[in-house]
């Protein structure tokens, strides 16, 4: 019990440090800004009733971490090569991912872009940091790197939008390990451990 009352109110700090209200958004702690961007790719994988798969965008300046989730999804494309894809009749869920800050250039991309997004924010948080006091942003899920802000611990987190971003996560089908609220032996039920007492 007192494990789980430091990690909720780091996870409440962490919401503190980017102006974020609790009633709006969750943390998700990981092993790094990597682990991240696989959860957010594992949960639109494993979308309900979608048979897997999904439609991926990412911007030209996207971190490897980034151009890797081509690999987990079914259909793939930078936006350089938008201008020949054909609508397809039925539509997977949509993510789009870009870096806040490019690694290779140092240019910084606007923070309000199309729904869903997935926002590496890794190398924009050594220098600046996000205000998420507004939650009509258009971001849902933010991935950062506590090694990169603070110097130390090798840990990531997820700051996801609470409502459809959410639901998503709470989708996920690949389980290890970790915290859940449920969890059914011999069979493929779990129920994710999302968010926090408010």
């Amino acid at each position: 019990m007192l494990a789980t009352k430091h990690v909720e109110d780091v996870g409440r700090e962490i919401l503190t440090l980017f102006n974020a209200s609790k009633l709006e958004w969750d943390v998700v702690f990981v092993a790094n800004a990597t682990a991240a961007i696989k959860v957010v790719a594992d949960a639109f994988n494993g979308a309900a009733g979608l048979g897997g798969g999904f439609i991926y965008r990412y911007h030209r300046d996207a971190h490897t971490s980034l151009v890797g989730v081509r690999q987990e999804e079914k259909k793939s494309w930078d936006l350089s090569c938008l201008g020949r894809l054909t609508t397809p009749k039925l539509t997977p869920p949509a993510l789009f991912a870009y870096p806040a800050q490019s690694n290779l250039t140092g240019r910084r991309l606007p923070l309000q872009w199309a729904h869903f997004t997935l926002l590496d924010a890794a190398a924009l948080l050594m220098t600046k940091l996000l205000d998420l006091q507004n939650p009509a942003t258009s971001l849902d899920y933010i991935t950062c790197s506590f090694y990169k802000i603070f110097g130390m611990p090798d840990l990531g987190a997820i700051i996801v939008k609470r409502g459809p971003a959410a639901d998503i996560l709470r989708k996920r089908k690949y389980f290890g390990g970790g915290t859940v609220n449920t969890l059914l032996t011999g069979t493929d039920y779990h129920s994710l451990k999302l968010g926090h007492p408010h």
